[in-house]
């Protein structure tokens, strides 16, 4: 059959084609019944030739039923039902020494061997726990990015006339609208004459004032700064600046007062010292950029009716405070400030402060790692940092924004202010429609968060969120109270509540967001995965090493185990793979 003068020519391409074929077809034909010819080896060789050089495709054998004929019915029920025992067993948690015999007892009765069940035994129960571990994960990584995504609406907060200039304000500066809307509340809140209150429930006499602890955390260069700038310092000073003009003047008229009682006869000048009002000893304030504890005491003994603002551009100074040249820190005091209470100030030379309610808002900007910093881990056990209402402004690029036109908010701000500074003290409360909200919202979601979860500082976070969803609410309604002629304004309706429960749940999770970073710090999968793609959302595929330079929970991984932390984000469909080896890189931008 080989022919081997032939197939010289065919490689010489001395023979037609319909030759070729016909030779080719032969060849096949004769591998076919002579399996064992001596001239085998060859025969294939010139068969492979052909096919390569002609592309000839010989036929392909017929599927072997081994396989098939072994996965039978029969077979694939026998391993269902094998699979199905030995996952009871597993749901029963047996204790080694219960488990040998009972799988002793079902090897026959499933026809398996001892050994290769309790072998199968733990590779199933391995795989279920790893399905289990991945289904955990991802669900934590699934609220991780909800959390951390998206941002608020300025206008389904506050009245149109408000919200169209802060709206305006934050796309010319590109700024989260979250960021304007806190920063602005705080600066409100501080405005409210101290006294004033929300009655949340007449039942347990439970009060709250209606100051705000703030902070914004970022990282440096996004732009913290002239928000508070605009949005606070600058209109704030202007009312300081008049409010100065306006003591000043005070002690100029006293001044002459004195001079003109100077020249009356001596039993008059008794009289008239009599009817003299000195004027205070210190000048009105608004905010102070470093306030002590002594000078907050001090001005509102001062100023009784007067709220303050702590105003600090590094919020690290927060507890830095000093009473006395020791360094003693007064972050007791701080916190007591927090639910409104007097001050009873006694020294060795007799009381210097005595004021039966005090109003001290707080807002500080900070970065995200000295924030970590101080929190030492976020375990919280005084709830000093669940009183603050924390948002993010994450790492986002800026574009030019040169032809945009100017927003002027001084003016417009400081008529805001000046009306809640005028307003006098109230007292808010809630009608029977948003009460009910509130304790749904309280003791039904919140409460049974606070009792199920396992981290400390998130348990100290719940325990607040009522007071501050009251707060929320009493000047969400006092900024939408400024422009009506309602004579209830002090009742605060459900569409308020409505507002204010939402806010809190964004500002709930930001603070759950910045939580999550402290885990990622202590090795937590989850957090550290959502860094990740959190990361590379921003600046777009990451290489091991991007990550080890620039996200500070990952400086002491080893770049292998980083990207095997990236095929698990691609397995789990939160982006993809490209490259390989040390040049495997990692794309959240899907």
């Amino acid at each position: 059959m080989l022919d081997d003068k032939l197939f010289t020519q065919i490689t010489y391409r001395l023979v037609h084609e319909p030759d070729v074929y016909s030779y080719y077809q032969k060849l096949i034909e004769f591998v076919k019944t002579n399996q064992r010819h001596p001239d085998m080896s060859n025969i294939v060789d010139q068969i492979a030739w052909i096919e390569q050089e002609y592309g000839y495709e010989s036929p392909k054998p017929p599927k072997q039923k081994i396989v098939a004929e072994k996965i039978n019915t029969d077979y694939l029920t026998a391993s269902q039902q094998v699979t199905e025992v030995v996952d009871k067993i597993i749901d029963r948690d047996f204790s080694p020494t219960d488990l040998k015999p009972v799988l002793q007892y079902l090897a026959p009765e499933l026809r398996w061997n001892e050994q290769a069940l309790e072998k199968y035994y733990s590779l199933r129960k391995e795989q279920r726990e790893d399905e289990d571990f991945t289904n955990e994960i991802n669900n934590e990584l699934n609220e991780l990015l909800t959390i951390t995504a998206g941002d608020v609406e300025i206008k389904d907060f506050l009245p149109d006339w408000i919200a169209l200039p802060l709206n305006s304000y934050c796309k010319n500066t590109q700024t989260r609208q979250s960021i304007a809307l806190l920063t602005f509340l705080t600066a409100c809140s501080a405005c409210h004459k101290v006294g004033t209150k929300i009655l949340v429930d007449y039942s347990k006499n439970w009060l709250q004032p209606p100051l705000l602890f703030s902070l914004l955390v970022s990282p440096t260069g996004q732009g913290k700064s002239p928000i508070v700038d605009a949005l606070i310092q600058e209109p704030f000073s202007s009312i300081q600046s008049e409010w100065k003009k306006a003591y000043d003047q005070q002690k100029q008229d006293h001044k002459f007062e004195l001079d003109d009682i100077k020249g009356l006869p001596k039993e008059e000048q008794i009289a008239a010292m009599r009817e003299v009002v000195p004027p205070p000893d210190r000048e009105k304030i608004l905010f102070s950029t470093d306030p002590t504890i002594i000078g907050l005491n001090l001005q509102f003994n001062t100023y009784p009716e007067q709220g303050i603002l702590g105003l600090y551009d590094e919020a690290s100074k927060l507890f830095a405070f000093d009473r006395t040249a020791s360094g003693k820190s007064d972050r007791a005091d701080l916190l007591s400030y927090y639910n409104g209470y007097g001050v009873s100030e006694l020294r060795k030379d007799g009381i210097r402060t005595n004021v039966p309610q005090t109003s001290l808002s707080i807002l500080g900007a900070i970065q995200p790692e000295l924030l970590l910093e101080l929190m030492s881990g976020c375990e919280d056990p005084s709830g000093q940092w669940a009183r603050f209402i924390i948002c993010n402004q994450p790492l986002q690029r800026k574009l030019p924004s040169r032809n945009q036109p100017m927003i002027e908010m001084k003016d417009f701000l400081i008529n805001i202010y000046q009306r809640i500074l005028k307003a006098p003290k109230t007292l808010y409360t809630l009608d029977e429609a948003a009460g009910k909200l509130f304790d749904d919202y309280l003791y039904f979601d919140v409460e049974s968060k606070r009792m199920t979860t396992n981290q400390l500082g998130l348990a100290a976070l719940y325990g607040k969120v009522g007071g501050k969803v009251a707060r929320l609410a009493l000047t969400l309604q006092a900024i939408e109270m400024l422009e009506t002629d309602r004579v209830d304004k002090a009742l605060i309706k459900i569409e308020t509540m409505e507002k204010a429960i939402a806010l809190d749940k964004f500002f709930t999770n930001q603070s759950k967001a910045f939580y999550a970073i402290s885990m990622a710090n202590q090795n937590e999968l989850s957090p550290k995965l959502a860094l990740i793609v959190n990361r590379s959302k921003q600046v777009g595929p990451l290489t091991a090493r991007d990550v080890q330079r620039f996200i500070l929970a990952f400086r002491k991984d080893d770049p292998s185990q980083i990207r095997e932390w990236f095929k698990r984000l691609e397995k789990l469909g939160k982006g993809k793979c490209h490259g390989t080896g040390n040049r495997l890189t990692f794309n959240a931008r899907l």
